[in-house]
């Protein structure tokens, strides 16, 4: 049943494994901007994104569910920095895609709006801001329809799998809390 419920302890198990692979990401992407010679402050952003992120953590602030989405929209910050300053955002999505899977396995729907909201942003930055994205040929826009499309169906799949999941473990504990009062009406007659 606390399985269903939400361990506490499992839930601390997931938040570190999930901010030990987002500090690779994060010390990565700092590298490359570093290399890369970006603006002083996105790679101070980043860094403050990442180490506020395990302050949260370790400080246990709040509850599970806050501490996961203050950490997704951390990871969607670095994220978002990111894919702005590449000159191919269709190149950034694989490294994104990973994110948003692994976003998923906190188990928390609302979660996953938070990559969808990157990538919407990243996608209209691109295409009328920075105009990196070619509209000259055809071939060219329907790469780039596909990309989004992949995009989104990435973002959806995951979003419908956890909310799937949420949505039977809520269904189950109330199943089997009936039947425990059920039980315990039937030891009382």
């Amino acid at each position: 049943m606390d399985y269903l419920e939400g361990n506490p302890k499992k839930q601390r198990v997931t938040e570190r494994y999930l901010l030990i692979l987002y500090s690779v990401y994060h010390f990565c992407m700092f590298l490359y901007s570093v290399n890369s010679r970006w603006e002083t402050w996105t790679s101070a952003l980043m860094v403050i994104a990442a180490a506020s992120s395990w302050i949260v953590y370790v400080g246990k602030y709040r509850d599970y569910h806050f501490r996961a989405m203050y950490t997704a929209v951390m990871v969607q910050i670095n994220m978002v920095l990111y894919m702005m300053h590449v000159d191919n955002l269709f190149l950034s999505f694989a490294t994104f895609l990973a994110l948003v899977v692994l976003m998923g396995i906190y188990e928390i729907p609302d979660i996953l709006y938070t990559p969808f909201i990157s990538s919407t942003f990243a996608i209209f930055y691109h295409a009328f801001i920075a105009q990196t994205i070619d509209y000259h040929s055809l071939e060219a826009v329907f790469s780039a329809i596909l990309q989004c499309i992949n995009i989104y169906g990435v973002e959806y799949t995951v979003f419908f799998w956890v909310k799937k999941r949420s949505d039977a473990n809520i269904r189950l504990v109330k199943v089997i809390r009936e039947l425990k009062e059920t039980e315990r009406s039937k030891d009382d007659f």
